[in-house]
């Protein structure tokens, strides 16, 4: 009737019994995606100096990740409609923090580039799965909030980033950069594991 608030169906109310962790594991990858992208924008002179090629041809290597993203999308939303959220959400979030680990290690710049393009899989495929398992196992009345909770994981993810590089950088060399975001990756794929598949 008009005038009257929307009905709710008892449906419609339920949260999945640990709800909390899916919308943790969610959004915590959904800032080391966001951090581990934006370290190669503030390293762009030092990774240019380290591999002695111009600054273009690491701008290259970021425009090759943002590339790559759609593949990433198709293959982990593929894998996250046909298995379940859980396990895809732990094995985009392994791939692309193991990626970004090993390009602290690599030799020269091709190899370098190629990891970053690959790491663009990653990057793409996780905002599809991260967000699905995070809103779906969420409440409902604040699935709302935590939409905006979780949008605001990647502008986090740039302040992490920007704050490593005044704290880490200088210490411990750009490679540290590259390495800090695996426990957080570990930490992420922890509280997937405890989160259920959402109920819808």
């Amino acid at each position: 009737m008009p005038g009257t608030a929307p009905q709710h169906s008892a449906v419609n109310e339920i949260a999945s019994p640990g709800w909390q962790f899916a919308v943790a594991s969610g959004t915590l990858g959904w800032v080391l995606d966001a951090f581990d992208f934006f370290v190669v924008i503030f390293l762009v002179d030092t990774l240019a100096a380290h591999f002695q090629v111009e600054k273009k041809s690491i701008v290259w290597t970021i425009s090759i990740a943002l590339a790559m993203r759609p593949v990433g999308a198709l293959i982990f939303g593929t894998l996250a409609d046909r298995f379940g959220r859980r396990r895809p959400l732990v094995a985009c979030v392994i791939y692309f923090s193991t990626l970004t680990l090993l390009s602290a290690f690599a030799p020269n710049y091709s190899t370098f580039a190629i990891l970053r393009a690959l790491y663009g899989i990653g990057m793409g495929g996780y905002w599809g799965v991260g967000a699905s398992i995070a809103m779906e196992s969420a409440p409902p009345r604040r699935r709302g909030i935590f939409s905006g909770l979780f949008q605001s994981g990647y502008p986090i993810g740039y302040l992490f980033a920007a704050l490593g590089i005044e704290a880490v950088l200088p210490r411990y060399g750009w490679r540290a950069m590259c390495c800090v975001g695996m426990p957080v990756a570990l930490v992420t794929s922890a509280l997937a594991f405890k989160s259920p598949e959402p109920i819808a």
